[in-house]
């Protein structure tokens, strides 16, 4: 199924200490951390403020938009999210290094 997923419904999800709030600092700052080093996209592209449908401020990163909107390089973002083959497993650098 593709589509996005609010930050309230993906703590929702999680449950539990996660909130809207502080979903960023506790789990899709890490994780946009581990796509990049990994080399695959960035699956924070997918969390979506449910007012508007599009990331929130945090989510884009001016050094990355060179010549394009930032709303441009999102899509771009969500669409490579969508096309990427994922494996049936999680990739390892996804996983924590504990």
């Amino acid at each position: 199924m593709r589509r996005t997923v609010t930050y309230s419904e993906l703590a929702g999800r999680a449950g539990p200490p996660l909130t809207a709030r502080a979903i960023h600092r506790q789990f899709l700052n890490p994780l946009s951390v581990r796509c990049r080093a990994a080399h695959l996209p960035d699956l924070t592209a997918l969390v979506v403020r449910k007012s508007s449908g599009l990331p929130g401020g945090g989510w884009f990163d001016p050094k990355d938009l060179t010549n394009k909107s930032a709303t441009t390089a999102w899509a771009e973002a969500v669409l490579e999210c969508y096309s990427f083959a994922w494996p049936k497993r999680p990739h390892p650098g996804l996983l924590a290094k504990d």
